[in-house]
């Protein structure tokens, strides 16, 4: 296995991936504001400070680069724009630059909120336009990493998910932990996902990397459904009570960003490579 630094090692992908069984002892991760406990080195990381990152990058030498550091609240970025822009865009161009002048590839975890409500399910060649500033800044950032010197390599995900186990702050673990509790669930019921479960997140991007894979590929669940249907898989898993799961419209979340009601990607590619994610329905 290659020499790995991956960014953003505090988020629920990040620190996944500093475990993976598919890394090897040379790994370094970085973070922001929350520190890591981990068998592997960790550093302070701030990916919008140009100097900062070319430091660090140069320091570790790594052969690739996971850059899984992100503003990830849709609604943060719509409300924060500068956010969005100086962390997700000029952020990864500052981590593709520092990778390209040691050499490194670069992998780039991304989203299906780079695509608009022009298709029920987009696939990796289908034109990306985003609905929000979210998508728009992580779809800059895929313009980065597209233009890298190694190639690089597009990840795009859609509502990562752990659906059997207890992980971090997820919509899974959330959502055991209310039905646990004895408490309602509400989720909307009018928007369709593909979801991508956790393992699967973690597992192709080894995958990928493994096999010196570059382009865009999409990680998802090859099964449609709602988060209200998703909540009601995850009881079931868990041998909870889906009655505490209720549906609800996207317009009582009083979202501010704009979201597409299809945000499905089809994950055809990578299955054409003889890999193949999980299913999520049981019933």
């Amino acid at each position: 296995m290659t020499s790995l630094l991956v960014t953003g090692a505090s988020g629920l992908l990040g620190r996944y991936l500093l475990d993976a069984e598919w890394s090897d002892d040379r790994v370094v991760g970085t973070y922001h504001t929350t520190p890591v406990e981990a068998d592997h080195e960790t550093v302070h990381l701030d990916v919008r400070d140009r100097e900062q990152v070319e430091r660090v990058v140069e320091r570790v030498d790594p052969d690739v680069v996971v850059h899984s550091a992100a503003a990830t609240s849709v609604e943060a970025c719509e409300e924060k724009p500068e956010l969005a822009h100086e962390t997700n865009a000029l952020g990864t161009k500052h981590v593709v630059d520092a990778a390209a002048a040691v050499g490194a590839r670069v992998v780039y975890p991304s989203t299906a909120y780079v695509f608009g409500d022009d298709a029920p399910v987009h696939i990796e060649d289908d034109e990306p336009a985003p609905m929000n500033r979210y998508g728009r800044s992580k779809l800059d950032g895929e313009r980065y990493v597209e233009s890298a010197s190694p190639a690089g390599t597009i990840v795009r995900f859609c509502v990562v998910v752990s659906i059997d186990r207890a992980d971090r702050s997820d919509f899974g673990s959330w959502v055991r932990g209310q039905l646990e509790a004895g408490e309602r669930v509400r989720l909307i019921d009018d928007q369709q996902i593909t979801p991508t479960v956790l393992t699967d997140a973690v597992d192709a991007l080894g995958y990928l990397i493994e096999h010196e894979e570059t382009g865009v590929f999409h990680v998802t669940s090859p099964e449609r459904m709602t988060r209200y249907e998703l909540g009601r898989e995850i009881a079931h898993r868990h041998g909870l009570d889906p009655e505490l799961v209720e549906p609800i419209p996207m317009t009582e979340m009083g979202w501010e960003a704009p979201r597409p009601r299809h945000l499905c990607l089809g994950s055809e590619k990578l299955r054409r490579y003889g890999y193949e994610t999980a299913r999520i329905r049981t019933e």
